[in-house]
């Protein structure tokens, strides 16, 4: 349902883009799929986090290659995979609690084919029109799922024809991202102090100059490899507009 078209306009007017997909079962149904939807296309399991077996294919061979790795084992899934139309544009997750938007997240992604997310902007620095546009159509996923109880992390990309649903997770956003929002809001996920159900007031956001939104980055390794010492490793320091004053 979330990938469907929105059955009215959004704001600004703007349709929703019907973004394809296939549920597959082998490989030479991924192939078809992906012919089927047109090139590229994002193989993915079903279940599983942190992006993980997610891959841009650019042609039938990658597609091959790639659905035989997810359906033959190594680990991961023995179940069907997804072939989805490959969304060009940015990407941000909208964290919502009881159908309200807590916030609205940017996303920075390391190179293709993957999408490792080794960086989050809260807010998304983008126009408050835009958030409002992004927030709307989470909301109508939420409401064609029936999920309008707790928390939920709805992923997006904002093509060229508008926002379109990537997925919708009935859970917390995984990562740092609550609390970055924690940092920029003083709220927790159900919009009262540090969790839900908490009656105490919002904490107060850190101080930082204007304009300047809180965000959390990953640092990954060049290589894959196995770590053998922390020798000559120090912490980054935190920016000074974090550190509090006595």
């Amino acid at each position: 349902m979330p990938r469907q078209e929105s059955p009215a306009p959004g704001p600004g007017g703007r349709r929703r883009r019907r973004a394809g997909f296939r549920a597959v079962t082998s490989v030479a149904q991924a192939v078809a799929a992906a012919a089927d939807l047109g090139p590229p296309v994002v193989v993915k399991p079903v279940t599983g986090s942190g992006s993980a077996g997610v891959r841009l294919c650019a042609d039938a061979g990658e597609v091959a290659e790639w659905a035989a790795r997810l359906l033959g084992g190594d680990g991961g899934p023995t179940g069907p995979i997804l072939v989805e139309t490959a969304v060009r544009g940015p990407e941000f997750s909208v964290e919502t609690f009881d159908g309200v938007v807590r916030a609205v997240v940017g996303k920075r992604l390391g190179p293709e084919p993957w999408f490792v997310e080794i960086g989050h902007d809260v807010p998304a620095p983008v126009p408050a029109a835009v958030r409002a546009e992004l927030g709307e159509t989470t909301r109508r996923a939420l409401a064609a799922l029936g999920l309008g109880w707790g928390a939920a992390h709805t992923e997006l990309r904002l093509s060229a024809a508008g926002p379109v649903v990537i997925e919708v997770n009935p859970r917390l956003a995984g990562g740092m991202i609550p609390a970055a929002v924690r940092a920029a809001t003083g709220l927790g996920p159900g919009g009262r102090g540090d969790r839900p159900g908490q009656r105490r007031g919002p904490r107060a956001p850190p101080r930082r100059p204007p304009g300047t939104p809180p965000s959390g980055s990953s640092c990954w390794p060049p290589r894959a490899g196995s770590p053998r010492s922390a020798a000559g490793h120090r912490p980054w320091p935190a920016p000074a507009w974090s550190r509090r004053t006595p």
